[in-house]
């Protein structure tokens, strides 16, 4: 998790941004990537509320930012 350094979020429900941001802080508490979200009207499965695209870079998680 370290390596990630851009995070882009699709969301149903932009409102809900905050309770994604907690749960993203769990998991990268330090270091933070890069984060683009977008609302959007519907994602390709309908019974998804969100859909996340994350690219890391092997070794980016060792220097510091």
């Amino acid at each position: 998790m370290a390596d990630i350094v851009d995070i882009t979020s699709y969301h149903i429900d932009i409102s809900q941004i905050g309770q994604v941001a907690k749960v993203k802080k769990r998991f990268i508490p330090q270091n933070h990537p890069a984060w683009t979200a977008v609302g959007v009207s519907g994602l390709v499965r309908p019974e998804m509320l969100l859909e996340i695209k994350v690219v890391a870079v092997i070794g980016a998680g060792t220097a510091n930012r």
